[in-house]
């Protein structure tokens, strides 16, 4: 009820030192509720009970998460946030949608994240972390297609550099086009796929 009521998610770079009524509250959840009640309460009506709730879970190693995660990677409520910084780094106030908190979860296993990140790249709700993944991930064939449709789509943008790492001469034409709407990615792409045609766009 107390999470409820203050309504936002917050986190520190030193909890145990931060001064929050809410990462207090977080704490009691955690000492006071089982796993189970804890499951439960990942479906709460309210979007920052159900990050809190996903979070104690996945600090005690749950073996549920995975399944957990698949529930809610269409949860797009967005909830704000708090991050309380310490000495020389910031503070920062942002929102972000509840989905994010339960994609991101690094208590997987490698088989359940190698699973979860193919599912998010042919998935139609857009995520944050999906873009991060695309930036990241290593070229794999059964995933070209799809890199391709969401480069060509402009959903993503770090879609096109997950292409320029295929290094197909087929995707010049549409890897060029896209560096010169988003030059940001322009190095990046020519970096993975150094062919002359690429960089003759940057002329």
């Amino acid at each position: 009820a107390a999470i409820q009521k203050a309504n936002r998610f917050e986190t520190a770079i030193l909890p145990e030192e931060t001064k929050s009524e809410q990462i207090e509250n977080f704490n009691l959840l955690k000492t006071t509720t089982s796993d189970d009640e804890l499951r439960q309460l990942t479906s709460h009506k309210n979007g920052v009970v159900r990050v809190y709730s996903f979070k104690a879970l996945s600090e005690r190693q749950s073996s549920e998460l995975y399944e957990i995660i698949l529930d809610h990677i269409a949860d797009n409520e967005v909830i704000d946030c708090f991050f309380h910084g310490f000495e020389f780094v910031h503070s920062e106030r942002y929102k972000d949608k509840v989905a994010e908190f339960f994609v991101s979860c690094e208590a997987l296993s490698f088989k359940e994240r190698q699973a979860l990140d193919s599912i998010l790249i042919f998935s139609n709700h857009y995520l944050d972390h999906t873009d991060y993944l695309l930036r990241d991930i290593e070229p794999q064939e059964k995933y070209y297609e799809q890199i391709k449709n969401l480069a060509q789509k402009r959903e993503y943008e770090n879609a096109v550099i997950a292409l320029a790492k295929f290094k197909k001469s087929q995707d010049l034409s549409l890897i060029a086009s896209i560096i010169k709407e988003t030059p940001d990615y322009s190095l990046a792409s020519i970096e993975l796929f150094p062919d002359q045609y690429l960089k003759n766009v940057l002329n």
